[in-house]
């Protein structure tokens, strides 16, 4: 739902070798039921499932992550990650540096496919993170902060 959520954030993970597990984080607003989110991120891959995104929208996506990347590369610990990976991963450090055909690769009709194929009912589950309301005031970096008000 619009503006329900405080952040959303998703990766691939945690196996690289096998099966892979698209994770989607969703923070809620306060006040926001956590039913709400679900219900709004199960019709989002619905419609994924379902419906093409726009060729704009892909372009964007692909930009954003090809951007990512390059920033990435551009550390000494990016590079580092980048060549283990590839190795580790990928069959070889030299794939680290394949990313900008794969990125090339990505289309709405792949999207929607891969969509199809995985964001399937049976496939999605929630897990919900919950903190133990605490009167004691939370230790970030040494600075004491108010507690985070708890979602329920």
């Amino acid at each position: 739902a619009n503006g329900a959520a405080l952040s959303v954030a998703s990766w691939l993970g945690p196996w690289k070798r096998r099966a892979r597990l698209w994770c989607t984080m969703v923070e809620p607003q306060a006040g926001t039921p956590h039913e709400e989110l679900e219900q709004a991120a199960a019709a989002a891959a619905e419609r994924l499932r379902t419906e093409a995104p726009q060729e704009e929208e892909v372009r964007r996506a692909v930009a954003r992550r090809r951007a990512a990347r390059l920033l990435l590369l551009r550390s000494n610990l990016g590079l580092a990650q980048a060549l283990c990976e590839g190795e580790a991963w990928a069959g070889g450090w030299v794939k680290a540096f394949d990313f900008a055909r794969d990125f090339d690769r990505v289309s709405p009709a792949v999207v929607r496919r891969a969509a199809e194929k995985y964001l399937t009912p049976q496939n999605l589950f929630t897990v919900r993170l919950k903190s133990k309301p605490s009167d004691k005031p939370l230790k970030v970096m040494g600075l004491d902060h108010a507690a985070p008000e708890t979602n329920e």
